[in-house]
């Protein structure tokens, strides 16, 4: 089964996660088929589910040791990645002009019921708007020459750790596929 593997807080050529080094990490614990896409951590990949877990307790220790800090991966397959209606879901953006379209991905259904939906963060540079399942959707808009990201406040609201990609990163993952 094809997969998607969103890693968190890294830069595909920077502290020595080169993108031959992500790929033969992603090889030797056993993925076929390994492609990095962007530069931002992303890589998809065949594995049998089943093999998961154990196949990211190594990448992620595997990387955690180039890189000397914590790594930590959040992976979808292909198809849940593709079931997802970005289009319609983008629509919902409570902005007029759209900066930025996030997805925001979690290990677990994330709490967000002490918020109100959507929810305006960081100045209203950014709204968080739409849940569903391990994903929270989120649009920014510039202000005063500025816009924002949702990751940090997603994490404090939830106590969860998370990983956020731009919508047309996940759509240009979409399309080599």
């Amino acid at each position: 089964m094809r997969h998607v593997a969103f890693i968190r807080a890294v830069m595909i050529g920077r502290e020595g996660l080169h993108q031959e080094v992500v790929l033969d990490i992603f090889s030797r614990a056993g993925a076929g088929n390994p492609v990095s896409h962007r530069a931002t951590g992303n890589v998809s990949f065949d594995l049998d589910p089943g093999a998961m877990i154990p196949f990211l307790e190594e990448t992620d220790h595997r990387m955690t040791e180039v890189v000397g800090r914590p790594i930590e991966s959040f992976v979808r397959t292909l198809d849940e990645l593709a079931s997802i209606d970005g289009e319609a879901i983008f629509a919902l953006a409570p902005f007029e002009v759209v900066d930025g379209r996030h997805v925001t991905f979690f290990h677990e259904t994330p709490d967000l019921s002490d918020w109100s939906l959507p929810h305006l963060a960081r100045h209203d540079r950014v709204a968080v708007f739409h849940v569903s399942g391990r994903e929270v959707f989120s649009a920014s808009q510039v202000v005063d020459g500025e816009s924002a990201a949702p990751g940090g406040i997603l994490e404090k609201a939830t106590g969860q750790r998370a990983t956020t990609r731009a919508w047309s990163t996940i759509h240009h993952i979409l399309s080599k596929h």
